[in-house]
């Protein structure tokens, strides 16, 4: 009798808050603007008298904390913190971690050329290996800082690709 083979998810790098969204401090920073406002009405006799314009005020100072909550989410590069190879679906989701956001980007295992090490070089000359992943379009993408040579491998076996973890050198 054979046994099935249980393709569970594969997680590489960090990504506990891939969950929340990335923007787990909004939520405390909105109440933080509302509370005084409540408080006050509750609290200061004929507030309530002056309680439109406390309002419409308070709508403008959450609309402007929002719109440049987006804006910097949108505007700020990321970084590639994990990495989850789901070999049940044949995809990939590649989580980058930004200034107040996480995002995060899906491939499917057939638009995958190759995952691999190359040598990169800082602005100092020191030699360092990253993880990176070309795509058949040419694109090359990078993967998380704390993949070691043996998780790409891991991740080379779970594609199907072939034993080499080296990339091709980088193009300038």
């Amino acid at each position: 009798m054979a046994q099935s083979q249980t393709l569970d998810p594969m997680l590489f790098g960090e990504c506990e808050d891939h969950a929340l969204g990335g923007l787990r401090w909004l939520s405390p920073a909105l109440v933080g603007l509302t509370a005084p406002l409540i408080a006050g009405m509750v609290l200061v006799p004929g507030a309530m008298q002056n309680a439109r314009a406390a309002v419409t005020a308070l709508l403008v100072v959450l609309l402007i904390v929002c719109v440049a909550a987006y804006s910097i989410s949108v505007l700020s590069p990321s970084v590639p913190t994990g990495l989850l190879i789901d070999r049940a679906s044949r995809s990939i989701e590649l989580i980058s971690q930004g200034l107040i956001a996480s995002r995060t980007t899906a491939f499917a295992f057939d638009d995958i050329a190759d995952v691999g090490m190359v040598r990169s070089y800082d602005d100092d000359g020191y030699a360092y290996d990253t993880a990176q992943m070309r795509l058949v379009s040419g694109d090359i993408i990078a993967l998380p800082v704390s993949m070691a040579n043996t998780d790409v491998t891991a991740a080379r076996r779970a594609l199907g690709l072939a034993a080499s973890t080296t990339a091709p050198p980088r193009r300038r």
